[in-house]
């Protein structure tokens, strides 16, 4: 079993060249690092046989320079592959290259199991895959004063970010009815982004190069709306953090402020538009429970 982002059980697990990395992050169960193999180095992904997917771990890799899959995948080459936590295989450099690789617990992207293959070479051209290499850069080269909120932040955004890599080159359309690959961008933005107060649906539509109209309508015809979606993103990181132990210091202000609100009225509204009870109350029931 590969234990949830923990470095020296992930690396010492997969053994090898990747033992060696040269610099490891650790975002609560994520775990990111950054090595440096030579040409014609040997790395081996080993299937994972647990009874069950509860400690599975899945993992990302990007690289400066294109991977071979050699074995069942002979011939196939690319910069950026997702490693399946049931399928082994066999990937060799093709030059000396830099890769950045992201371990994180396969329960927070198994939804997309049914849309990719188990060793699924994704293109070189997405802006999520040249975005995904300079933001795991800055997270493993630049210092930082993590918090416990910070590496909660993170952890989401590299699991989100993962999942959209995924979705957006996916070779079958995911089922169920926000299965088009427009919502799934625009809810990885919305994430990425739903804890700046400042961050709006119009910020969405440009990222996305659609009006506000297109954006509206892609949302409809699944039965939403963009503003409906980002509400609702910011009451769950909300209701995340009143629940969560570590986070009972903070006043419904400041939780207000962390999940995107520009104040805790505007966090009560958006939660009685969710039919859930008010922030303080769901806070004296979290309270009253521990």
């Amino acid at each position: 079993m590969i234990g949830r982002g923990n470095a020296a059980t992930v690396l010492g697990r997969l053994g090898g060249e990747w033992s060696r990395p040269i610099a490891t992050a650790t975002f609560r169960r994520v775990l990111t690092t950054h090595h440096v193999f030579e040409a014609g180095s040997r790395l081996a992904w080993p299937a994972q046989t647990a009874p069950d997917d509860s400690d599975a771990v899945a993992g990302m890799l990007f690289s400066q320079r294109p991977l071979r899959l050699v074995g069942r995948d002979r011939g196939g080459e690319a910069r950026a592959v997702f490693l399946h936590p049931r399928h082994p295989i066999q990937l060799s450099a093709t030059a000396a290259t830099g890769v950045m690789a992201v371990w994180l617990p396969w329960s927070s992207v198994r939804e997309i199991e049914p849309a990719i293959r188990p060793a699924t070479r994704l293109k070189t051209t997405s802006p999520l895959i040249r975005a995904a290499w300079s933001f795991l850069s800055s997270l493993l080269t630049e210092e930082s004063d993590p918090t416990l909120y910070s590496d909660y932040l993170v952890e989401r955004l590299l699991a989100e970010m993962v999942f959209g890599v995924l979705v957006e080159t996916a070779p079958a359309p995911l089922p169920g009815p926000n299965d088009t690959t427009m919502i799934a961008r625009a809810r990885t933005l919305m994430l990425m982004n739903r804890s700046d107060p400042s961050f709006t649906v119009q910020a969405v539509s440009q990222a996305l190069h659609l009006s506000l109209r297109q954006l509206q309508r892609v949302f409809a015809a699944s039965g939403s709306s963009p503003a409906a979606e980002l509400r609702m993103l910011r009451v769950d990181l909300a209701s995340e953090l009143i629940r969560d132990e570590d986070y009972a210091g903070l006043g419904l202000l400041d939780i207000a402020l962390h999940a995107g609100f520009r104040n805790s009225s505007g966090m009560r509204r958006a939660f009685a538009a969710a039919g859930l009870s008010t922030p303080g109350k769901m806070r004296a029931e979290t309270t009253h429970s521990r």
